[in-house]
């Protein structure tokens, strides 16, 4: 009999379906499912193609198995005869309308806190790491994850289950060859793709908290370069403007102001979209310093990709809340908790 299936379909940014992934090689591992990704939706992906093997490779995927489009037995239920629909896609054609994040997990996720269905496919979709919803379970899960808190569990999620393409680590490596030859400041400024959205106003990142610890770092370590990554291009000439040594990757940029940089109807390619997102991603993650908003998903996976010591990892959300010295307040990193 052939193994039982656990998919898990692409939503939202890289940071959100990283984080979800993990979730899903969590449950598959305390099932005993085997784990199929999704990510031919249009955000990432064109024509149908699944981005994910071009993203990443992993040991927990089997990239040569598809979606078993004829299946009969699948849960939820609203997936019979849909697998082959994005969740996005799901949403436009069955709703619910308006936006409502808790009813979409019920009409097109499996309850995570239920490991007995007996389906032969299982469908899943987050924005985050389930680990509330997982936590009860992971006592039953391999030796390695006993005792690992929330963020060690995750940290070890990421490092054994979701390596780079190699592709990919070529570009990061090459731009790293040629523009790391200083201490360099990773910055993270995500701003554009939540400006317009009513319900996400709240994920802005405090944007005045940047400079002061910016301008510490600049004084503490003469000669320091900036590797800002952003989504807007406004921020990125205020800072050439206003620093010196500030790089960032060549990207595509929307050509009107403020709108959201993946997803966009515009965009040329949305696989190479992705493909810059990561390797801005990981460019992060390898810089002596990083400054970022511990709001944005993409953040908190660079942050927890970093190779830098925990002293010199800034979250201007702590600061913000703290109303502290930015240099004192460390990480407030929430890691997608419900």
């Amino acid at each position: 009999m052939r193994k039982k299936i656990l998919i898990v379909k692409g939503k939202a940014g890289l940071g959100n379906r990283s984080l979800a992934f993990l979730t899903g090689v969590v449950y598959a591992r305390l099932t005993g499912r085997e784990l199929l990704v999704d990510w031919s939706d249009n955000l990432y992906s064109q024509n149908g193609v699944n981005s994910f093997h071009h993203f990443f490779t992993s040991p927990a995927v089997d990239s040569a198995k598809e979606v078993p489009c004829d299946a009969k037995s699948i849960a939820p239920t609203a997936w019979k005869g849909n697998l082959v629909r994005s969740v996005d896609g799901m949403i436009e054609k069955f709703g619910p309308r308006p936006h409502n994040t808790i009813k979409y997990r019920e009409e097109y996720s499996i309850d995570f806190l239920k490991l007995d269905y007996t389906e032969d496919v299982l469908v899943m979709f987050s924005y985050i790491f389930n680990w509330r919803q997982l936590e009860a379970h992971l006592k039953n899960g391999p030796r390695e994850w006993q005792g690992l808190g929330r963020k060690e569990l995750t940290k070890k999620l990421l490092s054994d289950n979701l390596f780079l393409h190699k592709d990919i680590v070529r570009r990061v490596e090459e731009f790293k060859k040629d523009n790391f030859s200083k201490p360099m400041i990773g910055v993270h400024i995500r701003y554009t793709d939540n400006q317009g959205d009513q319900f996400n106003r709240s994920k802005l990142p405090s944007l005045d908290r940047y400079p002061a610890i910016i301008e510490k770092l600049l004084k503490e370590v003469p000669g320091a370069g900036i590797f800002l990554a952003t989504d807007n291009e406004e921020i990125l000439k205020s800072y050439r403007e206003k620093y010196p040594n500030v790089i960032a990757t060549d990207k595509w940029f929307p050509g009107r102001k403020g709108k959201r940089l993946h997803g966009h109807g515009a965009c040329p390619d949305r696989i190479q979209n992705g493909v810059e997102a990561l390797v801005d991603m990981h460019l992060l993650a390898e810089c002596d310093y990083l400054v970022f908003s511990s709001k944005p998903t993409f953040a908190q996976v660079a942050r927890m990709r970093s190779k830098a010591n925990e002293s010199k990892i800034f979250d201007v959300e702590l600061a913000a809340r703290e109303g502290s010295n930015p240099l004192v307040a460390r990480d407030a990193t929430p890691l997608g908790v419900e």
